[in-house]
């Protein structure tokens, strides 16, 4: 996937289509930051991120969830 705006939405929008980390993994920073009004105090790098959004990923998927087309 290359690093253009357009590869990285694509890369993050399979992690969240497959709740797979793998194809938005190798595209982030060491120093990569993530701020959301949902969490709060902002993440600081994407090894912090890793351990907020692999839980998260295993609930949704875990829930049975599935987007809605």
């Amino acid at each position: 996937m290359s690093l253009t705006a357009e590869g990285v939405l694509r890369a993050y929008a399979t992690m969240m289509n497959t709740l797979v980390v793998s194809s938005l993994e190798p595209l982030l920073a060491n120093d990569f930051h993530y701020a959301s009004q949902w969490v709060l105090p902002q993440i600081e790098s994407k090894s912090a991120y890793l351990e907020y959004i692999v839980p998260k990923l295993d609930a949704i998927r875990k829930s049975g969830a599935t987007a809605s087309r």
